[in-house]
């Protein structure tokens, strides 16, 4: 870390004039002056609270001045420590030893990131829903084996938009095994019925055909979501017929007798793979899971063409990040026709309007309007 008089060196060569004593009637104190001061104090004690204390101090500098600064700041954000650790239980705090919680990495080709991301963080923990999606994250940091989340900048990537990737696993440890069967291994989709069931209080049992008629119905009466546009309401009976998917069919796939998707009209599976994965969402068994990465974008300020607080943004990628790192994401991250369950699950649209940490409860402790769709 820059020590004061280095950084002071900065801001003078930025500014001859820059005056950075106590209160005069000749000079306007600089509003630098809580940085400079925060440097100082963090140069005496290396520490997270100190360092908390200068970032905070950088967020309240205005931001005319951080312009005019701009070369000041990026040398001391040049000088931080290469990792950041970000914790909420007991209480908010960073560290720069490796310790259970979100990794905000450095990024030279955007200075600013460290203080960006951890300031978001910083408001998402000021909200009820946003302090247990941090907690929840630190809890898979610390478990054995760990699941760590980081927090790095999309601003040089393709798209420069935010994004939730996987890393050190393969993508169907993220997912619940009833998604990875769907997407990718439709061989396994029977045999996985009869446990989600039985998880659903509906066990299949020799001869009885009550759990499958049960099962059919809740498929006759789900929607069938789609990515883009608002959420369905309509029953999927309503688009291919009562019984499209019969409780016979289910039952063949359960036992056995037939592999999925027979059964089911060509025209139909892409349908049947997102209503199966809907209905069976609460029964079906989570994954191994594994560790996030998060790329976000403190200057993406909107979604789906609808303005979106930072914050709330990297929310939204954290959300994803938390499913993964617990294995329960219904269906691909992108690409797929499960992909409506991957991002209503994160929004908080459809069946999952009641999950206890989306963005939607993230927007709603903020004060904020609710996401009506995804895209």
């Amino acid at each position: 870390m820059l020590t004061r008089q280095q950084f002071v060196t900065h801001l003078t060569a930025a500014n001859r004039r820059i005056y950075l004593r106590g209160p005069s009637c000749f000079h306007t104190q600089s509003s630098m002056l809580p940085v400079v001061n925060a440097v100082d104090a963090y140069g005496a004690l290396a520490n997270g609270a100190n360092l908390l204390a200068l970032i905070r101090a950088i967020g309240n500098v205005p931001a005319a001045k951080k312009i005019k600064y701009d070369g000041p700041l990026r040398a001391l954000y040049n000088s931080f420590p290469n990792f950041i650790y970000v914790s909420v239980n007991p209480a908010f705090a960073l560290s720069t030893a490796q310790t259970p919680g979100i990794n905000v990495c450095k990024q030279p080709n955007v200075p600013s990131h460290q203080v960006d991301a951890v300031l978001a963080l910083s408001q998402l923990d000021a909200l009820p829903s946003g302090h247990a999606l941090l907690a929840a994250l630190q809890a898979q940091a610390a478990a054995r084996p760990a699941r760590w989340t980081e927090v790095k900048c999309a601003a040089a990537t393709v798209s420069g938009g935010n994004e939730c990737a996987i890393f050190g696993g393969r993508p169907d440890n993220y997912q619940t095994t009833l998604a990875a069967a769907l997407i990718g291994n439709p061989n396994n989709v029977g045999a996985l019925i009869g446990p989600a069931l039985t998880a659903l209080g509906h066990p299949p049992a020799a001869g009885n055909p009550a759990p499958f008629t049960w099962l059919q119905g809740q498929i006759d009466n789900s929607p069938v979501y789609k990515l883009v546009g608002p959420p369905s309401a309509t029953p999927s009976s309503a688009v291919h017929g009562v019984g499209w998917i019969s409780a016979a069919t289910l039952q063949n796939w359960a036992n056995g007798t037939t592999v999925f998707p027979a059964g089911v009209a060509a025209g139909a599976v892409d349908d049947a793979k997102v209503v199966l994965g809907t209905v069976l969402r609460d029964g079906a068994v989570a994954g191994p899971g594994g560790h996030a990465r998060v790329k976000w974008n403190a200057s993406n300020l909107t979604a789906g063409g609808v303005a979106r607080p930072p914050y709330i943004g990297l929310g939204h990628e954290l959300v994803h990040a938390l499913h993964n790192t617990r294995g329960e994401q219904p269906g691909s991250e992108n690409g797929h026709t499960t992909t409506a369950l991957y991002e209503y699950l994160c929004v908080g649209l459809g069946v999952f309007a009641t999950a206890p940490i989306t963005e939607n409860t993230l927007r709603g402790d903020a004060g904020l309007a609710l996401r009506t769709r995804y895209a």
